[in-house]
């Protein structure tokens, strides 16, 4: 009976598993992390060098920063993009579209691709990268 539970719990855990992670394939997730370098390096640089005017929502952040450069915008039109802007730098997170699962997560700041939320089973759809840490010696 033990053995028997033992089968069943883990054929669910790895159903589970499954099924959390096929929403996104990693080939998916590669192309959107190399997408997102490039667009939280606009952000940066719009929060950092065009002195955004303050209150500015996320999407109006978004969009004042790929003016000159749309397509950085419109390769996320099927995922909820977040910003988070303090002492003149951004962060960028990528959740699923309905804004409940957190994907991936950038700091304009550095130049890699900072964390692969999607590889975790539940990764809340909130900021977990601190500029004033991640931006400090930039």
């Amino acid at each position: 009976m033990m053995m028997k539970s033992a089968v069943i719990l883990m054929t669910l855990s790895l159903g589970a598993c499954s099924f959390s992670s096929a929403s996104v394939t990693r080939d998916e997730m590669n192309i959107r992390a190399s997408q997102l370098t490039k667009l939280s390096a606009a952000m940066e640089s719009y929060v950092r060098y065009d002195n955004p005017a303050s209150g500015m929502d996320e999407d109006d952040l978004l969009k004042a920063a790929t003016k000159d450069q749309p397509q950085l915008l419109s390769d996320f039109s099927n995922f909820k993009l977040r910003v988070l802007s303090r002492d003149r730098h951004a962060t960028i997170l990528v959740c699923d579209k309905e804004g409940k699962r957190a994907l991936l997560e950038d700091a304009g700041c550095t130049g890699k691709m900072d964390l692969r939320h999607w590889e975790k089973i539940d990764a809340p759809c909130s900021f977990t990268l601190s500029t004033e840490e991640v931006c400090r010696s930039r």
